[in-house]
């Protein structure tokens, strides 16, 4: 697949068109996941503000980073790396050894989004 320019029959990338979808994803991501942090426990506790908001911090910044990118592709793929890395991450971590059922609502959130930036991987670009 060639980006902006294409021979016949070949199907061109848009990167400004890459760049939009982009950025739509990880609005919806950077979304489902800050609102997901605020249902974090330990146990029965609640987890406390400066925690919760370390955690939007940290997912809004490395976002944006990513989407925020010079290359519209590359960016694509390495959203589609982050979201999952950090789905393995609470799978593997978070959920069953820190905060329980209460990080749920983050995996499922993972797990919506990484099959979200699949289908646009797969519509966007050839193996």
């Amino acid at each position: 697949m060639r980006v902006a320019t294409g021979s016949k029959g070949d199907k061109t990338v848009n990167p400004a068109e890459v760049q939009q979808v982009l950025i739509r994803f990880a609005d919806e991501f950077s979304t489902r996941m800050t609102l997901s942090v605020d249902h974090l426990r330990h146990g029965t506790n609640e987890v406390d503000i400066c925690s919760k908001l370390r955690w939007k911090l940290s997912l809004g910044t490395e976002i944006s980073a990513v989407v925020s990118g010079a290359n519209a592709l590359v960016n694509l793929v390495d959203m589609t790396a982050l979201v999952t890395q950090t789905r393995i991450g609470l799978e593997e971590y978070w959920q069953p050894k820190v905060f329980g059922d209460s990080a749920l609502p983050m995996v499922d959130a993972c797990r919506n989004s990484e099959s979200n930036i699949w289908r646009i991987v797969g519509t966007l670009l050839k193996p």
